[in-house]
């Protein structure tokens, strides 16, 4: 489906929230008129939608660290916010 590429783009539709958004008539809007290709295209917005649904937020790699150090039971030497865990 990449030949449709430039008509997503220079529709706005630029971003996975936004194609998450998109609708039938969007696809007719942007020139996608050929019905198997919509009923492809609807089926992996919906796939995309499920995913983006599922998905869990992401941590930084710094709580990451203190929450494995917290749960092996190994003292996580925090130190206060501002100070550098690579000095």
């Amino acid at each position: 489906m990449s030949r449709y590429h430039d008509n997503f783009l220079n529709a706005g539709f630029s971003s996975f929230d936004l194609v998450a958004q998109m609708t039938g008539e969007d696809l007719l809007r942007i020139g996608v008129t050929l019905a198997g290709h919509q009923k492809k295209i609807l089926g992996s917005i919906q796939d995309m939608r499920l995913q983006m649904n599922q998905t869990l937020p992401v941590q930084s790699p710094i709580m990451e660290l203190h929450e494995r150090a917290d749960s092996s039971g190994v003292q996580s030497g925090r130190q206060p916010c501002g100070s550098s865990l690579w000095e």
